[in-house]
Parts: C-alpha cells; structure tokens; sequence
C-alpha cells in the first residue's frame, strides 16, 4: 500500500535536507540584493486558457516575485523550491492543474512548470549548468495546443522535483519574470552581454506510447548531450 502523497512529501523534504545541507550554503538567497543591470536575453511564453488559469496567472506572479531581481554571482546555485517555498493557502497561493503521478489532478501552486520550465530554456540559452532538471512523464500536448518545444519543459513539484542550476558565467546575473493575462516573459539580466547558446531539441522516432527528445546545447566549442526525455502519451 502506498504512503499517503503528504507524508511522502514529508519524507522526501528530510532526504533532501540531509543530502542538501554540504552546498547550502551556496544557494541564492531570497534576501540578496536587488539589482538594475540591462536585460541580455529573454523569451516569451504564452498563456494557453484554460479553467485554471487564474489560479496559475496567481501562482506564477507570487513565485516570480521570491525569484526576481537577486543578484546571483558566479558559482552561486539557483535553487527553484528553495527560494519559492512551499506551495500553501497561508502563503498565497491557490490549487491549480497539475501532473502528478501521469495524472492530471488539482494541487497547490498547479501551473508553475510554466514557469520551471520557461528559466530552464532560458538557462540553456544563457550557457548555465543544469544541476537538476525534470521533464513531465506525460506529453498532454498536440502540435496546436504546444507553447513550448517538447524537451525544453521542466516539471516542478515541492518535495519531489526541483529545478537547480548553477551560474556557470563569470558575472553576477538576476532574474526578472514578467506575467500578463496571456503571457510570461522571462528576462536575464547581467551587466555585459551574454552570447545566446544554440540549442537542439532533437525528436527521435516514437516509441509504442513514448515520445523521446534529445536535448543538445553548443557552449565554449563543444556541443553538450544534455540527455534524453521521455514522455507517455495519453491514451486517445
């Protein structure tokens, strides 16, 4: 019998605090000063209408707002859950759509993948290490309905999935995400410029219900395998 997704939550957060605790002290700090350095690259996402979107147009400016602006030095690692915090009523925010488990189910903080994944496709951009990085284990996504190249998602879930990277750069750098009613725009600031990365999502030839992306990245001369993504598609 499977443990109750509370206390598996519970269980997983004390693994990672005693696993976590040798590079804590390296992680960006919500308290870090603000900056006001030029924007050097940036994407945009849409916001696709759904019966949630309020809730994750919520969630997705509450978390922005713990991740904009702090001034994150070379070395520094960004740590995604560690500086939104816990997903709860008491904090702000609201249940929205989430995958769970292959399921689509309504959870606290449902939506911010949007943003996970939007500062991991600009992190590839930008050259940034990839400490940890999670895509969804389901593609729910047609060609019309897809606002992002499949492999450049990145799955969030407190206690279970992080996104974690490292400023690889030798330059201090800051977030700042911007949320309207039908978009979000992800910016990276920094005082000189940063050269954009190629990146290639390469889709490999399906699988009996799998879809399978190869993720590869030129940075400093060399072309990175950032791995692979695997994805069930859902039953029609």
């Amino acid at each position: 019998m499977s443990l109750p997704l509370t206390l598996r939550r519970h269980l997983r957060q004390l693994q990672r605090a005693v696993t976590d605790r040798p590079t804590a002290s390296s992680w960006l700090q919500r308290e870090a000063p603000t900056t006001d350095w030029p924007e050097q690259l940036h994407l945009t996402q849409p916001i696709k209408p759904s019966s949630s979107t309020a809730a994750k147009l919520n969630n997705i400016r509450l978390a922005a707002s713990h991740l904009n602006e702090r001034s994150w030095t070379p070395g520094q690692r960004f740590v995604f859950w560690h500086l939104v915090g816990q997903p709860s009523a008491e904090t702000g925010f609201q249940a929205g759509r989430s995958l769970l488990g292959g399921e689509l189910v309504s959870d606290m903080g449902g939506g911010l993948c949007q943003l996970g994944g939007g500062l991991y496709h600009l992190a590839l951009q930008a050259g940034l290490d990839i400490e940890e990085r999670h895509n969804h284990s389901v593609d729910l996504y047609t060609p019309a309905s897809r606002y992002t190249p499949l492999g450049s998602d990145a799955a969030v879930a407190w206690a279970f999935k992080d996104l974690r990277l490292v400023n690889s750069l030798k330059q201090e750098l800051s977030w700042r995400v911007t949320v309207r009613e039908d978009a979000v725009r992800f910016a990276l600031h920094a005082e000189h410029p940063i050269t954009p990365c190629p990146i290639r999502f390469e889709r490999l030839a399906d699988l009996e219900q799998r879809r399978q992306v190869r993720t590869w990245r030129a940075r400093d001369g060399q072309v990175e395998d950032l791995g692979l993504s695997t994805y069930k598609v859902p039953a029609s």
